[in-house]
């Protein structure tokens, strides 16, 4: 990512989610697909350079894949392969904002 105020790289993991009004993103991979230390991660481009606000500290390993913004707070993500917590692919969840920190919970299943 490129700040345009002074054009500072900043290097991230994954492409970035951004939200309505652009200065929220998150982003969501493979953590060994991307030589990570999180399986996402949500920024913040009112820093200069554009910066990682806050990495999940526990999240299930697997695939990530980034549904969309619910609205500033929530996001909707999907982990994609098989868990321990996802017995079957696809297993939705909301990473949404508490304070400064975030939080993620699965969705119960849909029958």
């Amino acid at each position: 990512m490129v700040s345009a105020r002074d054009g500072t790289e900043t290097k991230l993991g994954d492409f970035p989610h951004f939200a309505a009004d652009g200065s929220t993103f998150v982003i969501v991979g493979a953590q060994e697909e991307y030589s990570q230390d999180y399986y996402f991660a949500v920024g913040r481009v009112a820093t200069n350079p554009p910066s990682i606000t806050w990495q999940n500290q526990d999240a299930v390993a697997g695939e990530w894949e980034f549904q969309r913004w619910i609205d500033q707070d929530h996001v909707n993500l999907v982990v994609a392969t098989q868990t321990p917590h996802c017995p079957v692919p696809k297993c939705e969840g909301v990473l949404t904002r508490t304070g400064k920190d975030w939080k993620f919970e699965f969705l119960p299943a849909k029958k």
